[in-house]
Parts: C-alpha cells; structure tokens; sequence
C-alpha cells in the first residue's frame, strides 16, 4: 500500500494541478499536511521550472528579452561608441546586426 501511495502523490503532483493537499492525506492517511509532503513530495525538474517561470521574470527564465532587436542594437551601438563594451557586447551586436 505504501508504494502505491507513493506512485499516487507523485504522479498527482506532477501531472494534476487540481490536487489539494486534503486529497493527499486522505488517500496516504496522515493527519497532517506536513507528514505528507515530507514522506512523498519528489520535485522534479520540470515542476521546479515551472514554478520558477511563473514567478520570475522572463529575463530571468531565458524567455523573452525585455528590449526589441531594434532597441537592443541601439543600447549595444552606444556601448561601443562609449567604450564600455565587453567582448560579448561586441558579439551579441554581430549577431542582432545580422538579424536586422
């Protein structure tokens, strides 16, 4: 009974959004939510992913850049005239210049 409980609460929790905690109890038959998750909370990766790309910014997640190619090329061009452009400036401008 045990590894079916444990199949259950971690295929629930991968694949079913809907689950409540109160289910998971009912069905391991611990009191408190606590035992539960401790026993047979597994996060994967792709759960981890998930919630990390709900929760930060796309910048951050590899989603979209904040800037357009256009302004991006422009903040890129006025690094270089400034001089304060690193190597990979200089590289991601080849690229976008390309692009554009």
């Amino acid at each position: 009974m045990h590894g079916l409980c444990t199949v259950f609460c971690a295929r629930n929790d991968r694949h079913n959004s809907w689950r409540s905690d109160q289910t998971l109890q009912l069905v391991t038959g611990h009191r408190t939510v606590a035992v539960v998750l401790a026993n047979y909370y597994r996060p994967q990766r792709a759960h981890l992913r998930a919630l990390l790309t709900g929760a930060l910014p796309d910048v951050l997640t590899g989603g979209k850049s904040a800037l357009t190619p256009a302004e991006e090329l422009q903040s890129l061009s006025a690094k270089i005239s400034a001089g304060t452009a690193t190597d990979s400036d200089r590289k991601r401008l080849r690229i976008i210049a390309a692009q554009v």
